[in-house]
């Protein structure tokens, strides 16, 4: 069975085409009792996640980014699912759309508890880098000195809805520069205006981040070879210097910073390079 890691639903305010519906119908009609019992309660659940006020025959459901058509389930284990679905509470849409990261979830039986055993990161040795990196003209020869592990980085938040997810800690956002990120894995984490500029980060999953959002987030200078932005809030964002690619139709870059290094896309096609460029800055050194 394939895991199930990302469900949507997308008020796109028109019915599915009724080549889906169709095809529906027909699958249906040759499925086993028990079975489309089991499709009806998924649907019904999915369903309950949203607010009345919807109308659901406009309501667009995808799984895993795929749309939620028959040959496109049939792999998954449908009863986890619903498990794991019927323990949400209904969800406020987000740009007309609801993002349910199941791989993220954590059930109260196993509630995920960050390792307090981990040595502390020594805070003034960090102030006392970050002065040192102040005093030069070239500050960037500090970055990525001091080791970090994720369990030091980052603490445990939920949500008013109750869904859990990841916040780096404040006593660490002046000295990020200064950390190696290379080997953190950021998933599920809010980083809604954070400044993570010169930064080295490597592994981030855009598709997990909290609220698929990175609305005021400063990347400038964060190298991200072969990423792509689709399906996010990348409004106000500072994304200089990254080389992403966006796809601009699923993107919100209003009022987003982009310089020559990033490219846009429409429809999987090349769209256009952006022209503006961002300002001078120093070489970095990458240890």
């Amino acid at each position: 069975m394939e895991d199930v890691i990302k469900i949507e639903i997308v008020n796109k305010g028109f019915p599915i085409y009724h080549s889906q519906y169709l095809d529906w119908t027909i699958r249906l009609a040759q499925m086993k009792k028990k079975d489309k019992e089991k499709i009806y309660q998924l649907y019904k659940t999915l369903l309950s996640l949203v607010g009345e006020d919807c109308i659901a025959e406009h309501l667009h459901f995808f799984i895993n980014d795929k749309p939620f058509l028959y040959e496109n389930i049939q792999n998954f284990d449908i009863d986890v699912m619903i498990e794991n679905l019927v323990k949400l509470d209904k969800m406020p849409f987000e740009q007309g759309k609801i993002s349910i990261h199941l791989n993220q979830m954590v059930k109260e039986s196993k509630k995920e508890v960050l390792d307090t055993s981990k040595e502390p990161l020594n805070l003034s040795y960090l102030k006392r880098v970050k002065e040192m990196a102040e005093k030069t003209d070239y500050p960037c020869f500090y970055y990525y000195q001091v080791p970090v592990q994720k369990e030091e980085l980052f603490e445990i938040s939920k949500d008013s809805n109750g869904y859990r997810y990841l916040k780096i800690k404040k006593v660490y956002l002046p000295y990020l520069r200064y950390l190696d990120l290379s080997k953190i894995n950021f998933q599920n984490v809010d980083l809604r205006g954070i400044d993570l500029s010169y930064t080295n980060i490597s592994d981030i999953d855009f598709s997990s981040l909290y609220q698929n959002s990175l609305e005021n987030t400063n990347f400038e200078g964060v190298v991200l070879l072969s990423n792509t932005l689709s399906n996010i809030n990348a409004k106000k964002s500072n994304l200089c210097g990254t080389f992403l690619s966006i796809d601009i139709t699923t993107t919100n870059i209003d009022k987003a910073k982009l310089d020559d290094s990033v490219t846009i896309l429409s429809n999987n096609h090349v769209f256009r390079k952006t022209i503006k460029s961002r300002n001078n800055i120093n070489c970095r050194l990458h240890f």
